[in-house]
């Protein structure tokens, strides 16, 4: 028989390699650790750490040699990445992975770069992010984050109005998905804090109504009111008219 075909492996932690042989009939592996069978001519190794394995193979003939491999395990760095849990809807964020020699970002389509160790993203829905990152000896590990996609509140104030001095008008609004709400700024309203307050500026205003969620997203809306003078005529002495 000839001996173990495989030369000394390098494998990374939490690999195998198939140890094989070649001629006779009867093999008797030893260590046992981390191998698949100790009798077969090409039992799968999965060490964690440097390891030489023996084995003695036999012919019918009573032949028999002993023979050696070398199984050297590289390291896996611990792989990491540092991101928000909860964004709002249209934010951008950054993705920062802890260091490496090489990553791969997958979604790859959804981050600004897929082979940089920090990269960005914009999100429309909630999504699952994975980072492959190789260490020096080219292994790899992987970790995942999920970034949870928050709603923003919606929010629908009634269009730019014309307003004459001294008058006033309920800036009619629907918010939904808020928990507060703010309007700026104070001059005229009766109340900054109402979904739908009264305004009765002295002088064309802009105002901006800015509603806030429970996790902290901002939708604003904003309306017009030019204030219109009232024209003052004054009429003197009578009048004909045909």
């Amino acid at each position: 028989p000839e001996g173990i075909t495989l030369t000394n492996d390098t494998i990374c932690y939490g690999d195998s390699t198939i140890i094989e042989t070649e001629g006779g009939n009867l093999f008797n592996w030893t260590p046992a650790y981390a191998l698949s069978c100790t009798d077969c001519p090409e039992p799968m190794a999965s060490p964690i750490t440097a390891t030489t394995y023996y084995v003695t193979i036999n012919t019918p003939y009573n032949c028999a040699i002993t023979d050696s491999v070398f199984i050297l395990v590289n390291p896996n760095n611990p792989a990491q990445i540092t991101a928000p849990e909860n964004i709002c809807l249209g934010e951008t964020v950054a993705l920062l992975a802890n260091e490496g020699t090489a990553y791969e970002w997958i979604p790859g389509n959804m981050v600004e770069c897929n082979t940089c160790d920090s990269t960005f993203t914009t999100p429309a829905e909630t999504t699952t992010y994975i980072v492959r990152i190789d260490n020096i000896f080219n292994c790899p590990t992987y970790d995942t984050v999920t970034i949870n996609v928050r709603p923003l509140p919606e929010v629908n104030s009634l269009n730019d109005v014309n307003l004459c001095v001294g008058d006033n008008i309920t800036l009619n609004t629907t918010i939904t998905g808020a928990i507060s709400q703010q309007w700026t700024p104070a001059t005229g309203l009766n109340n900054v804090g109402l979904v739908s307050p009264v305004v009765s500026p002295t002088t064309t205003q802009t105002y901006i109504v800015t509603a806030l969620s429970d996790f902290g997203c901002v939708q604003s809306d904003s309306v017009t009111v030019t204030v219109i003078t009232k024209v003052r005529t004054d009429v003197s002495g009578d009048m004909e008219i045909c």
